[in-house]
This record gives structure tokens, C-alpha cells and sequence, in this order.
């Protein structure tokens, strides 16, 4: 049935050449149209399924809450006048902007005047008991407590930070100044919030500029430095970053796999009939990502560029047998023999490459499912275009002298020995020996090294933390309906802390409580500020060197708290305005995680807790990004393992109801299973760690890697086990087809994100692998079974092809 099919294709193909090419060229027409309707969302909430929690709350909660976005003005100069009027100007005029829903650069000085520590959540106010006490052991040695349990590294270094920030927000709260401003009065800011946040990328780029328009004109001739930080600000470069990567990345990838058809067939004429169907192909695929998934993510970004790569290996092979069946046969003929034998090599690692990333749409991390639907559904409309168009394409590359009969040259391809063998077979053993004693690799879990690499972002974040020393992004939001489910759930978060007073999960807690606290709670605020006064009475705070702490220590012994705690109708609205909700649903309530934020276990802990309360009524949430990244890593390490076996299990059934035959089957994942066993004992002497982008390139590697394999035993059975034969004929399209699949990852290797970063480099060091094993390992197993002799060094022609 197959035969007859290649027959009407090849007679097709043959007799009516420029109509079938017309028909594509018609067919292609409505699909651009539908290509350029393609988008980039690059939120971490577009790799999460619809129905998670966070992003339900997210959504739910968006009228209420808005998404934590804003953007930061920061401007520094030496005079305080110029400064202020300058301030000023910029927030009437960012103010007068249709699209701002709040403006704020002043502090209600006169409010924390009055009620000062007070004013400080008593977790807080005990973070502060116990670094007085740690002050006092520091001057005061023989207060060390021996018995105490010792710490780690990390606890002392997450200790030290948590200490350094407390103290930095101790000395901003002692220095506070009618205006935002650091400690020495040369930094000035303003925290602007968009009625519109993360989810209209496009307004936010239209208000960046105008934020950078009207701060540049304000500061011009006065001296001053100015820029722009926030959350917000983050995400608009992150966006332009990425495109502008794969603006370089594409030219750089297409560049480089042009050069290597070039090379490698020694000829740019015959470029059209390897790139035309793979072109053709790559649009039909794409023009269903709108109605698949909608918007490009992070992770699929640089599909297309991953696709070019992989699609051309098919065209490739092709190609390169159609050559060399055109020396003894007429065109039709031979492309009637090319599909029958290498078309249905290619039928086959194109259907495995397509299952194998069809499964990863079965994933709730739509890092994976996108992955896989784009992935998948690519390459199958490239298979299909390389089996009814390329052979048009390859008549027509005849006629017009494109393509022609000829050889790859037998020059220096050398028949694996067994000593080669048995290396490959070691190192095999040795990657697979440290990838478990490795315990199965390490995953990271710090997620500030999957942050984009912005040019001054640093310097910008830097001062901003001078101005704004607490967080103005917090890890999780709930919406309260009023002061009694307020007083409830703030209440159910503060039992949860204490519950784990060893390892707390959930650290500062605040809402309008903060500020206008109930009679029990202003209470106890009063009796842990007795209790610190009456600690730093002692004779040990002479002994106290460093200026800042002395300062801290003589501003809360000079502070008399009042005898009533503020009404919230007395709370300035600078205050009230963040702590409200903007939809007037109810009060919010903010929490922050106990230290270690970069830690994305400590997210996940955090994640967890949270989920585990029961909501009273009238409360609804959590929201946050912290929540996101967190279940993002919860389906990333829950679903990966089962991914990658799935995967594996269904090119495996692929291959064998192929080749129908166990046997025959393990033979042709063979290069597959030892180079995915050398790439990852690769990862672990290199010191690379797995991570939620990198981990896609594992089960996109099975459907790859099992390409080599099925060409090679495919041709090796067909030349009756001449692996000379084989070797001679498939070293050449196989490296190719693994050069210009790196190539396709090359982009993402020279991306500034190092997520996706890491993904290029583990694809490089994996399709190595593969091609290794393939190219060395597979050939010398099959010579060493049918009995090759050792002492061949290099091919020699074929009798076979001599003959053909």
C-alpha cells in the first residue's frame, strides 16, 4: 500500500511539478495571514493552567487588587530644593496621565511621628527584640547560649540578610523624611501604580515612555541622575529583551544552518529544495498556534528557530539520497526509490519526534504543553510537507539544475573500532554511575538565576532599596470583606507563623490592622516595646560602636507611645489607599515570607501553608507571584519524571510497531538511551543543574535522539548488514542533520535569559550525545555483530554502490 503511494506521489510530482508548488504557494496565503496574529506574553501566570489557584485568585481578584505592578521614579542630586521641586513636577505631571492610578512620594511623617513602633506589626516588633539581643551577645560574649543547636551556612548567611534588612529599614524608619527619600536625603522616589498592569504588555511599553519622557525633561539642566525601577519596569525589558534576542538569534541560527547546507553539500543551489518545503511547512504549522494556545510563552519563544533546526534534518536526508539514486536512475524513479526508503525513515523518526512532543500536551505546565502542541503539531506538518512537497521541489530542483547525481566523498569517514566502542560503552556506565549517585541530578530552586540580565538594572535596584528598604511587591494578597473577616484571617496567618516557630514559612503580615490596631493588638505591640525598653536600659548599650544601631537605640528609648491606638479613619490615605481594596470589595492583607526569598522551596513551603488555611468567610485569595512560581515549580518537579518516562515509553511503542520486533526495536533507541545517559552525566561533572526551562529539552531529546537510530538500523537492515555500506552513506546526512539542529539552539545560547539559556546549552551538549552514540557506538555494535574486522580503518566503496 505504501509502494503505490510513493508511486502516485513520484508520478505527481514528476508530471505535474509547478502545479503542486502553485497549490502551496495558495495554500500558504490565508496562513501568514493567520502567523502575524501571533503574540508574546512573557508572564510567569502564562505557564500555569487556567484552573490553578493562583491564577484563579489572580483574576478573581484583579478588579480588587490589580497585579502588585508599579513602576519607580528615582532621581539623586546634591541639592535638597532642587530635588523636591523636581520631585514634585514629575508627580504633578504623571498625575495629569489618564492611564495612573496613584502617584505617591510622600511619607505621612506626621502620622508615624506620633505613633512610631507602634505602628510596626508585633512580628515585627519581635524581629526587633531578637536583634537587640543578638546586639547585646555581640558586646556581651558571656550571654552565648552553648547549648544553642548550630547552624548552617545557609541558615547564617538567610540570619545575616534578615538581620541586614531589618536594620536597613530601622535606620530608614529613624531618617524618615516628609518625602521618599533615603537616609542621607540625596535619593528621591515615587512609586507610580497603572490602572492597567502586567497583563496590557502594550500600554505598559506606551507608559514607560512616557514616564521616561516626562522624568527626562523634568531633571534636564538641573544635574541631576534620574531612572526608572519597578516590578513593572522589569517586565517590559524582559519583553524587549527577548525580542530583540530573537531578532539576533534568528539571523545568527539561520545564518549558521545556511552555511552548513552550503558546506555540506558543497553547493547554495540546492538550498530551495531543502528550505522550501521545510518553509512551507514551519507557516501551515504555525498558523494553528493562535487557535492551539494563543500567545507565545517564555519557553516556546524560540520554538520556531528550534524547529527550522530540527525540520531541515528530514530535507537533509532526502536530499542527500535522492543524489545518490539519481546517478543510475531517471528523476522519477529515483524519487519513487528515495520515498521508499528513506521517505518512510522519515515518516517514522518524524512521527516519533512529533509523539514524543505531542505527550509533553498532556502536562499542566503549559511551559511543557505548550512546548509540546507547538512542537508536536510542527513537526508532523513539516513530516507531511517533506513527503508531498519536497518531492515536487526536488523534480523542479532537476529541471532547473538545483540538484544533481552525485557522491558524498569517502574521505576520512572511519568505521568505529571496538576500541572506540568499548569507551563509548564506559563512558555510558560512568554518566549513568554519577547521575545516580548524584541522586538523580540537582534541581535549582533559586530562581533569581532565571531573571533576564537587564544592562543598569542593578544600579537602579540598588538605589531603589536605599528609598524603599521593605518590599513594595508582597508574596501573597487576600481580599477581606470587612474588619471581622479581616481580624479572622489575619488571625488564622498568625497562628499558622507560631504553629512553625522552628521554620516558619510566613513572615511579615500586614493590613490596615497595622495601622489603626484593635485595643488587644495595640496591647501587646505596648508590651513588647516595655519589654525592649527595659532590655535597653542595660550597661551594655554603651558598649554599642556602630553609629546606626546607636542611633536606632536612642530614637526608641526617646519614643513615648500614646495611649490609643489610631482610628482607620485617621490613617492618611497614602497609607489607606494600598491597604484598601481599589474596587471597594474590602480591606487587604499582605504576607511575606519568612526570609530566603530566592529560594523557590522556601515559595513552595510558603505555597503550602497558605493553601492549608481554611478561609473564613467574606475572605478570598491568595494572590501573588510568589504563588505562581511556586506552582510552577510544584508541576515541574511532580510531573517531569513521569513525563520523561511516558515520552520515552511512547517512541518506544512507535518504534516497535514499526519495525515489529523487540530486538530491532532496542536497537534503534540504543544511540538514544546512551547519549541521554551521557548528557546527563555531562550535567553533573559540569556542575549544570536542572531547572523549569531547561527541563523540556529532556523529552524533546527522546524524540530527536531517536531519529539517528531509526535511519541508521533502518538502512543497515536494507543493505543486508553491510555497516561499511551504512556507515558510508549516513555519516555525512546524519551530521549535518545534528549540526544544523544545534544551530537551531544556538539562538537560545546567545540569549540574555538564562533560562532559556540553559536550554540552548543542555540541547548542544545533548545532541552531541546522540550524535556520538549514533556515529560511534550503534555502528561498531552492529560491525562487532556480524563480525566486522578489527583492523579496518577506514571505508572503502561499497560493492553496492559501485554497482548502482
Amino acid at each position: 500500500m505504501m509502494d503505490r503511494l510513493w508511486r502516485i506521489v513520484s508520478r505527481v510530482s514528476a508530471e505535474h511539478t509547478w502545479w503542486v508548488l502553485g497549490m502551496t504557494l495558495l495554500v500558504s496565503i490565508p496562513a501568514f495571514l493567520s502567523v502575524k496574529n501571533i503574540g508574546l506574553d512573557t508572564n510567569l501566570k502564562r505557564l500555569l493552567p487556567e484552573h490553578a489557584p493562583s491564577v484563579r485568585w489572580s483574576r478573581e481578584l484583579e478588579e480588587s487588587v490589580g497585579d502588585g505592578g508599579y513602576f519607580a521614579i528615582l532621581i539623586e542630586g546634591d541639592d535638597r530644593q532642587v530635588l523636591i521641586t523636581t520631585i514634585e513636577e514629575i508627580a504633578d505631571r504623571v498625575g495629569d496621565l489618564p492611564s495612573i492610578q496613584s502617584v505617591d512620594y510622600r511619607n505621612p511623617k506626621e502620622f508615624v511621628d506620633e505613633y512610631r513602633y507602634t505602628l510596626l506589626p508585633n512580628s515585627l516588633l519581635e524581629e526587633l527584640r531578637d536583634e537587640i539581643e543578638r546586639w547585646e551577645i555581640e558586646v556581651n560574649p558571656f550571654l552565648l547560649d552553648l547549648d544553642a543547636p548550630e547552624t548552617s551556612d545557609t541558615q547564617a548567611d538567610d540570619d545575616e540578610e534578615d538581620a541586614d534588612r531589618l536594620e536597613k529599614f530601622l535606620t530608614h524608619y529613624v531618617h524618615m523624611d516628609e518625602y521618599q527619600a533615603d537616609s542621607e536625603g540625596r535619593i528621591f522616589g515615587m512609586i507610580i501604580r497603572p490602572k492597567e498592569g502586567i497583563s496590557n504588555l502594550a500600554s505598559l511599553r506606551e507608559l514607560y515612555g512616557e514616564l521616561q519622557r516626562i522624568t527626562a525633561e523634568s531633571v534636564e539642566g538641573k544635574g541631576l541622575w534620574w531612572g526608572i525601577g519597578g516590578n513593572l519596569r522589569t517586565r517590559v525589558d524582559e519583553f524587549d529583551l527577548i525580542v530583540s534576542d530573537l531578532g539576533r538569534a534568528g539571523w545568527v541560527s539561520a545564518i549558521a544552518i545556511l552555511l552548513t547546507l552550503a558546506i555540506s553539500f558543497r553547493s547554495f543551489k540546492v538550498l530551495p529544495v531543502i528550505l522550501y518545503p521545510l518553509a512551507m511547512g514551519l507557516l501551515w504549522s504555525f498558523c494553528f498556534v493562535p487557535t492551539l494556545v494563543g500567545d507565545l510563552n517564555t519557553i516556546t519563544a524560540f520554538l520556531l528557530l528550534v524547529l527550522f533546526g530540527m525540520g531541515v534534518d528530514y530535507a537533509i536526508h532526502l536530499v542527500s539520497r535522492f543524489e545518490v539514486e539519481l546517478t543510475s536512475r531517471s528523476p522519477e524513479e529515483a524519487l519513487e526509490e528515495t520515498l521508499r526508503s528513506t521517505g518512510r525513515s522519515v515518516a517514522t523518526s518524524g512521527a516519533t519526534t512529533a509523539i514524543a512532543l505531542l505527550i509533553l500536551s498532556v502536562s499542566d505546565f503549559r511551559g511543557f504543553s505548550d512546548f509540546g502542541i507547538i512542537g508536536g503539531t510542527s513537526i508532523g506538518v513539516i513530516t507531511l510537507a517533506m513527503l508531498f512537497v519536497w518531492p515536487a521541489c526536488a523534480v523542479a530542483g532537476v529541471k532547473l539544475g538545483l540538484v544533481s547525481a552525485g557522491k558524498p566523498s569517502t574521505e576520512g569517514w572511519a568505521l568505529p573500532l571496538p576500541g572506540p566502542i568499548v569507551i563509548v560503552g564506559v563512558l555510558t556506565l560512568v554518566g549513568l554511575s554519577i547521575f545516580a549517585a548524584r541522586e538523580y541530578l540537582q534541581f535549582d530552586y533559586d530562581f533569581t538565576k532565571l531573571s533576564a540580565t537587564i544592562p543598569g538594572k542593578e544600579e537602579i535596584n540598588e538605589k531603589q532599596r536605599k528609598v524603599y528598604p521593605a518590599t513594595s511587591a508582597p508574596a501573597a494578597l487576600y481580599v477581606a470583606r470587612d474588619l471581622e473577616a479581616l481580624d479572622q484571617i489575619m488571625a488564622l496567618l498568625e497562628k499558622k507563623r507560631d504553629e512553625a516557630a522552628d521554620s516558619p514559612t510566613i513572615g511579615t503580615i500586614n493590613s490596615i490592622r497595622n495601622f489603626a490596631p484593635s485595643r488587644s493588638q495595640f496591647d501587646r505591640r505596648l508590651e513588647t516595646i516595655a519589654e525592649m525598653r527595659d532590655s535597653l536600659q542595660g550597661r551594655w548599650v554603651r558598649k554599642i560602636d556602630d553609629p546606626d544601631r546607636k542611633e536606632i537605640i536612642e530614637d526608641f528609648l526617646a519614643f513615648e507611645p500614646p495611649n490609643n491606638p489610631p482610628r482607620i479613619d485617621e490613617v492618611p490615605v497614602s497609607i489607606s489607599r494600598e491597604l484598601m481594596a481599589r474596587d471597594g470589595s474590602g480591606a487587604l492583607v499582605t504576607v511575606d515570607t519568612d526570609g530566603r526569598s530566592r529560594d523557590g522551596r522556601m515559595a513552595m513551603a510558603f505555597t503550602r501553608d497558605l493553601y492549608e488555611i481554611d478561609l473564613p468567610e467574606g475572605v478570598r485569595g491568595p494572590t501573588g507571584e510568589k504563588l505562581v512560581l511556586a506552582e510552577i515549580l510544584f508541576l515541574v518537579t511532580g510531573e517531569s519524571a513521569w513525563i520523561v518516562a511516558l515520552t520515552f515509553g511512547g517512541i518506544f511503542i512507535l518504534v516497535l510497531l514499526d519495525r515489529r520486533s523487540v530486538i530491532q526495536t532496542v536497537w534503534v533507541l540504543v544511540p538514544l538511551a546512551a547519549g541521554i545517559l551521557l548528557t546527563l552525566g555531562a550535567m553533573v561533572v559540569l556542575g549544570w543543574k536542572l531547572n523549569f526551562f531547561n527541563l523540556v529539552v529532556l523529552p524533546t531529546m527522546l524524540g530527536v535522539g531517536v531519529d539517528h537510530g531509526v535511519h541508521y538500523y533502518r538502512r543497515w537492515r536494507e543493505v543486508d548488514g553491510d555497516t561499511r555500506s551504512t556507515h558510508y552513506e549516513l555519516f555525512g546526512p546524519i551530521t549535518i542533520a545534528s549540526v544544523t539542529t544545534m544551530m537551531g539552539y544556538l539562538g537560545m545560547v546567545l540569549a540574555h535569559h538564562p533560562g532559556l539559556r540553559s536550554i540552548g546549552l543542555l540541547a548542544l551538549v545533548g545532541l552531541t550525545a546522540t550524535w556520538f552514540t549514533a556515529l560511534v557506538l550503534l555502528p561498531g555494535l552492529l560491525c562487532w555483530q556480524r563480525g566486522c574486522m578489527p583492523g579496518l580503518l577506514r571505508l572503502q566503496k561499497s560493492p553496492r554502490t559501485e554497482s548502482s
